[in-house]
């Protein structure tokens, strides 16, 4: 069918839905975000970030005390629901700890250490009394671990003493800020 142009051009009325594709949309074009609100991360290539969430446990927050030589849940912890059923977590822990004893830090996903394999290597932190004269000192952590549901979780940071009646703290004395950051990334 042939198209006759009046006056003033052709009007979006005159052309046929699902006729105009990627390719003849000019590279410069500006595209409200109201048209690209739907997209899935399905629609987003590899390496997207699809969501951060953080959980910070501030300055004058209660202090946390772990003495025991089973691995205890400290209560820092985050819940967050996948935007995609197959995306990688990245995960920053930054702590605050006291302490002039021997412990081991994990970080666990709904319940389980994401950090698999050998016992003596299942932590992604351990100090020892020689870090510092005071026992003041921060950790940070960087874990990754994959994804293959739209079901919640649960990351939660971990702790034990490895000598028997020993003790570390976690946010002491105000020094800094512990958080963890998880950031969920398209595969």
């Amino acid at each position: 069918m042939a198209i006759t142009i009046n006056g003033s051009g052709i009007t979006s009325s005159e052309i046929a839905d699902g006729t105009i594709v990627n390719a003849d949309i000019n590279s410069s074009a500006t595209i409200a975000q109201s048209k690209t609100a739907s997209l899935v991360s399905g629609d987003l290539p590899t390496g997207s970030v699809l969501q951060v969430v953080h959980y910070h446990y501030g300055y004058n927050s209660t202090t946390i005390t772990i003495n025991s030589q089973s691995t205890t849940a400290t209560g820092i912890s985050k819940t967050v629901t996948p935007k995609s059923s197959n995306s990688t977590f990245f995960v920053w822990i930054t702590l605050q700890i006291d302490s002039n004893v021997r412990y081991e830090l994990s970080l666990h996903k709904n319940g389980s250490n994401v950090i698999t394999g050998n016992s003596s290597q299942d932590h992604f932190a351990m100090g020892n009394n020689q870090e510092t004269s005071n026992g003041h000192h921060q950790i940070n952590g960087f874990i990754k671990t994959d994804n293959s549901s739209t079901s919640p979780l649960t990351f939660e940071v971990y702790g034990e003493c490895v000598g028997s009646g020993d003790s570390f703290v976690i946010n002491t004395h105000n020094w800094g800020e512990n958080a963890l950051i998880i950031m969920e990334v398209e595969k």
